[in-house]
């Protein structure tokens, strides 16, 4: 599965594709998912667009799930 966000680049600019990164998102009740950076995507609007690649293990994520 993949997850698309745009976040404010002033605090995301560090990130470069390829790095493992945790994602909380909690409206999709995600919760320290293991992630890939598959693309980063600058706009003018000072967001940047991410696609993560979610990193699935059945096991671990299960302590997670509410």
């Amino acid at each position: 599965r993949t997850l698309e966000l745009l976040v404010p680049e002033n605090e995301w600019s560090w990130l470069e594709r390829g790095n493992v990164v945790l994602v909380s998102v909690s409206w999709l009740y995600l919760t320290r998912q293991v992630c890939l950076v598959q693309e980063i995507e600058s706009g003018d609007d000072g967001m940047l667009g991410l696609r993560l690649l979610l990193i699935e293990d059945p096991p671990r994520d299960a302590r997670y799930n509410p």
